[in-house]
C-alpha cells in the first residue's frame, strides 16, 4: 500500500509542477519533445520515491499551452498507472 501512495504522490507532484507558466513562449511547440521530457521527469519522481521535489516544466515544453500540459500529464499518468499496476489499476471498478 505504501508503494501505491509512494508511486502516486510522486506521479502528481511531478505532473501538477508542469502546469505553471512558462516565461519563454515557443512560436512552435514540439508536443512530442515535451511529452518525453515529462515521461522523463516523472521517471525520475518515481525512482526518488518519498525524495522527490517538485520539478519544473521542462524546457522542451516552452510554447506548449496550459490545455495540452494537462492532456500530455493525464496521458503519462495513464500509462504510468497501466505499467506500474496492469489493467486491474488502470481502469477504475464497475
Amino acid at each position: 500500500m505504501r508503494t501505491r501512495h509512494t508511486f502516486t504522490t510522486a506521479t502528481v507532484a511531478a505532473l501538477l509542477a508542469l502546469t505553471g507558466c512558462s516565461s519563454d513562449p515557443d512560436p512552435k511547440p514540439d508536443i512530442a519533445a515535451c511529452k518525453t521530457a515529462m515521461v522523463k521527469q516523472v521517471d525520475e519522481a518515481i525512482a526518488a520515491g518519498e525524495e522527490a521535489v517538485d520539478g519544473e516544466r521542462p524546457t522542451a515544453c516552452g510554447g506548449v499551452d496550459d490545455k495540452t500540459l494537462q492532456r500530455l500529464a493525464g496521458e503519462i499518468t495513464a500509462a504510468k498507472t497501466a505499467e506500474f499496476f496492469g489493467d486491474e489499476g488502470a481502469t477504475p471498478a464497475p
